[in-house]
């Protein structure tokens, strides 16, 4: 299946206005819904650069700090000690040509789980947001990312740096090779960075509310006549992505993505086509007018004047 193939049937501008209330609404939130692959919110890209990838942590746990006001650090892994810092039998054996490890390596050899799924419980909590870079790569990533979400509230008056917990991978069709990645729940923050300390950042909720991925829900709803469920107020993110997993098990290869991702996401034109959704707007008098004109009960000529010439 194309990614054309999720463009809406749109009519052409200015029609809105021609017909009844629920239709023309109907064609103005199709304007709204991006439901193709250029939508971030459907086909998620993971960039070294404007994103941070969180590691060994337990999903529920960040999820329910961070609501209750928690100011959650980014946690580099720590740097590993030079040659010149090893003791002398340790520095002859590895020799001056040494490689520094990866960030990756040296979190594997600190007993760091490494994977982005985190669906492995952990031995102990964790109460930083662990990140597989060292000091001096998140700081610059974390400069990046504050100063992107610090242009966009400038710019449009809305805050995008969302905290992503889980994805749905899935498929355009059975015969696609091409996984796209849809984020589930999204919590919106800031993130705060220190000015003495290298590489040190943190995150807050920004108590904005936290909104559902309609572009999903859409999508899935149209092209595959899946529903999906939302989840429960008091329901942990466990139980919940459980129950996601149980509404996509009929479609092969879709799977829940339980990771945990800091990036950039627009939420305007959704919060727009959820208003337009509601009855108290579809039932309002100037709305009503608007598409259906105003009705009067006899029709009225205008007044004619005669003028001397």
């Amino acid at each position: 299946m194309a990614d054309e193939s999720a463009d809406e049937a749109i009519m052409p501008l200015g029609q809105e206005f021609s017909g009844t209330v629920q239709a023309g609404l109907k064609a103005m939130r199709a304007r709204l819904l991006d439901l193709t692959a250029r939508n971030r919110l459907l086909n998620f890209r993971h960039s070294p650069k404007s994103t941070l990838r969180f590691v060994h942590a337990d999903l529920n746990d960040v999820f329910v700090r961070l609501l209750d006001g928690d100011s959650l650090q980014v946690e580099p892994v720590p740097d590993p000690p030079r040659i010149e810092q090893l003791p002398p039998l340790l520095r002859s054996e590895q020799g001056q040509s040494a490689q520094t490890p990866s960030a990756t390596s040296h979190a594997v050899a600190l007993g760091w789980q490494t994977a982005y799924d985190l669906d492995q419980p952990l031995d102990a909590p964790v109460r930083a947001l662990r990140v597989l870079h060292f000091s001096e790569p998140l700081d610059s990533i974390s400069r990046r990312i504050s100063s992107a979400a610090r242009t966009a509230i400038e710019e449009s008056g809305t805050n995008m740096l969302y905290l992503t917990f889980g994805f749905l991978e899935w498929f355009e069709s059975d015969d696609s090779d091409q996984p796209r990645l849809a984020p589930l729940i999204t919590v919106p923050v800031s993130i705060s960075r220190s000015t003495t300390k290298h590489g040190a950042a943190s995150l807050q909720y920004s108590d904005e509310d936290i909104e559902p991925n309609l572009s999903l829900v859409e999508r899935m709803r149209r092209d595959f006549a899946l529903e999906l469920p939302t989840r429960g107020e008091e329901e942990k993110l466990g139980d919940y992505f459980e129950r996601l997993g149980e509404a996509v098990a009929a479609k092969n290869r879709w799977k829940i993505r339980r990771h945990l991702t800091l990036g950039l996401l627009s939420f305007g034109k959704l919060l727009m086509y959820r208003d337009l959704g509601h009855d108290a707007i579809r039932d309002h008098s100037i709305v009503r007018e608007l598409f259906e004109g105003r009705k009067v009960d006899a029709v009225t000529h205008a007044t004619e004047y005669h003028f001397d010439g």
